[in-house]
């Protein structure tokens, strides 16, 4: 069944052969490489960087009708199936592993693997060009909503001392409301009363997200840019880490989709993406402010396999198209 979003071709510069994989893939590399070459601009950006990320979600749901959400709310278990896995399944796992094999890393990586689907997941589903948007958005809404008080638990129950990890719930949920709420409200109105404008935005979104793809790397890595002048170790801890972090996601997605409905495809690209493309952003954001530059960085360089990824991901599944294949 085909999703409700689909109905129009607006995503059809993203289908196309293989200029829009390069463009946003050269784009997030040169936005990252401009951010560690000339930081003080890019400085300068950072505090603006859950608006650039509220804008990427605006473009890609610019064009999903509040009807297919409330449909994709009916069907309960897939949702439930995701949702324990992403908030609870994963971290457990992630904590589990890096408790054991580099302590030092688990806060970040649990940080990292508990938080929610992402508000960039939308595009990653645009852009693979197969799975089901409605799905998606459905999930970036929930564990958005829960993560709040299953992260905060979570922490609580493996680190004990809840004094040094306590994690503002309060600062979290306004992050939440003005990188997802607001970007969802705004592109339902848009729809609806200026039809023009949302027929602009859709049929330009590739254009549109890579401008918002490169402002946040190009803010994010900026803050980076000393550990690869001064600690390179740093730089390639964070980046192995978050490399292996995303083949683990992205194992847990397709087992846990396998578990639901292992004969569509669909279901196992939602389940791979909803698992992979994370909030790692509101992460680095949380843990710069409450836990420091080093407990971020993991954060900050998933922002690379997350890419690579995405063509990866796209070269394998876009063949099937959003919709079920059995």
């Amino acid at each position: 069944m085909r999703d409700g979003l689909n109905d129009s071709n607006d995503l059809s510069p993203m289908r196309r052969g293989g200029i829009g994989s390069m463009v946003v893939l050269l784009s997030a590399m040169l936005s990252i490489v401009v951010g560690i070459i000339f930081p003080t601009t890019g400085m300068s950006l950072e505090p603006y960087i859950l608006i650039w990320l509220g804008g990427l979600l605006y473009v890609n749901l610019i064009n999903l009708h509040p009807k297919h959400l409330v449909s994709t709310f009916r069907k309960p278990k897939t949702l439930m199936v995701f949702t324990i896995g992403k908030l609870i399944l994963l971290p457990c796992i992630v904590y589990v592993i890096t408790s054991l094999v580099y302590p030092k890393l688990a806060l970040s990586a649990t940080l990292l693997s508990g938080i929610s689907t992402g508000l960039g997941a939308p595009f990653a589903i645009n852009f693979i060009g197969a799975g089901e948007i409605s799905t998606i958005a459905a999930l970036v809404t929930i564990t958005s909503l829960v993560v709040p008080v299953t992260l905060p638990f979570i922490l609580y129950v493996f680190f004990e001392d809840t004094e040094e990890f306590v994690i503002p719930i309060y600062d979290i949920g306004f992050l939440l409301v003005t990188a997802l709420f607001i970007p969802l409200s705004l592109g339902w109105s848009t729809r609806r009363y200026v039809p023009r404008v949302s027929k602009f935005v859709a049929g330009n979104s590739l254009f549109l997200s890579v401008i918002f793809i490169m402002l946040i790397n190009f803010s994010m890595f900026a803050r980076f840019s000393q550990y690869f002048f001064v600690d390179q170790s740093l730089v390639l801890i964070s980046l192995i880490s978050a490399s292996l972090l995303f083949v683990i996601y992205l194992l847990v997605g397709y087992l846990l989709a396998l578990s639901v409905k292992g004969q569509l495809m669909a279901t196992r690209i939602n389940g791979i993406v909803a698992m992979t493309y994370i909030n790692n952003i509101l992460v680095f954001v949380v843990a710069e402010r409450f836990f420091g530059i080093e407990t971020a960085a993991l954060a900050g360089f998933y922002n690379i396999p997350y890419y690579v990824g995405l063509l990866v991901l796209r070269v394998k599944y876009s063949r099937y198209g959003n919709q079920d294949h059995k």
